[in-house]
């Protein structure tokens, strides 16, 4: 299952003009830092498309053609649309930055001194408001437990309980 559905994201991705609406996040557990480090990727234009719409600018992410203040839209994006909590208290999460890569455009994501996790709730709004059929993918990684599920509209969140 899981190599039909890498073999599924490399089709999906590899084509600049899609069909399809996806991103997906990485949530590792840092054991030595004790942290939670979340790498987070989707289409360049579908962010780009967001953007223009809820901040009322045209910007082409990029090229030379970005706004001079992108990153701090793209920050308050991607932190009012993705919330972490840990044991039920809201993490707070750091805005390292982005990069782009071909036609998908990566956020990294950070939340340091994270408790021990006996429940994670990720809400993952990215793009659920603008595209009808966004599925948002979330893979985690947590002391060598690994778990991946889908949300989407109707369905932006998800609780796991992690084995002590």
């Amino acid at each position: 299952m899981k190599k039909i559905l890498s073999l599924l994201l490399i089709v999906l991705f590899a084509f600049t003009v899609h069909k399809y609406h996806l991103s997906l996040t990485k949530i590792v557990f840092n054991v030595k830092s004790n942290s939670l480090q979340i790498t987070m990727h989707c289409f360049i234009d579908d962010i780009e498309s967001v953007i223009n719409k809820t901040e009322n600018v045209t910007c082409e992410l990029a090229t030379k053609r970005e706004v001079k203040n992108i990153d701090s839209l793209l920050q308050k994006y991607v932190l009012s649309n993705f919330i972490l909590k840990v044991n039920q208290k809201k993490q707070l999460l750091k805005y390292i930055g982005k990069e782009y890569e071909k036609d998908l455009i990566y956020f990294y994501l950070e939340t340091d001194s994270v408790p021990k996790i006996n429940f994670l709730e990720v809400q993952n709004k990215i793009l659920l408001n603008t595209f009808d059929d966004q599925q948002n993918i979330i893979k985690i990684n947590l002391n060598s437990q690994k778990k991946t599920f889908y949300l989407k509209n109707g369905n932006d969140k998800e609780m796991l309980k992690f084995d002590k």
